[in-house]
């Protein structure tokens, strides 16, 4: 009994300091107008960006349907968003979504890192399509135009809980990715215009 306790305090005290971090203040994004190819825009400037794309795991089922309560996994850490942790070298704002397959009764988000996913072994395959979806401290904000278009979505890094904001793919803007070369070709995107 004394053992099975101890196994129980201590798996608690593991899950629980994977959320022990310190989270940087939320940021407050303003919408913007500027001119774009002649015609006047709207943006959120949510900082720079580069034109190559990252990874973000998304868990689906065996007809390829994304599991339902399951939130993306990003490998790449954005600067500032957790306070005394490394950004990756490789973060960015564009991410291209890998399709991880997972077996029948799969409870949404017990997997929540890229470490998890390949302990488990999982399928693996990596897709056509890329989101603009730049990580930002919990609780951020876009104030203005169109700011409720745009949620504040969850997802995870290391098993640690992270947030970003959900703007335009590849899906909903065609000539925005280049699959071959894996770079985000619209250079519009890359402040986050809405025309």
């Amino acid at each position: 009994m004394l053992l099975l306790l101890l196994v129980i305090i201590v798996g608690i005290a593991t899950v629980a300091g994977a959320e022990d971090v310190d989270r940087a203040e939320p940021w407050e994004f303003r919408s913007q107008w500027g001119w774009y190819e002649g015609d006047r825009v709207h943006f959120y400037d949510l900082g720079r960006a580069t034109n190559a794309t990252a990874p973000a795991y998304r868990l689906v089922d065996g007809v390829g349907d994304p599991i339902e309560g399951q939130h993306l996994i990003f490998p790449d850490l954005r600067n500032g968003v957790l306070i005394g942790k490394e950004p990756s070298p490789g973060y960015s704002d564009f991410h291209r979504v890998w399709d991880v397959q997972v077996p029948p009764g799969y409870v949404p988000d017990t997997y929540r890192s890229l470490a998890d996913l390949q302990d488990a072994g999982l399928p693996m395959t990596e897709t056509d399509l890329v989101i603009n979806s730049p990580m930002v401290p919990a609780n951020s904000t876009l104030v203005g135009i169109d700011s409720d278009l745009h949620p504040l979505a969850k997802a995870w890094w290391q098993r640690i809980e992270v947030h970003y904001f959900s703007f335009e793919s590849s899906a909903d803007t065609p000539g925005l990715f280049d699959a071959s070369t894996g770079l985000v070709l619209n250079t519009s995107s890359m402040a986050v215009f809405d025309p």
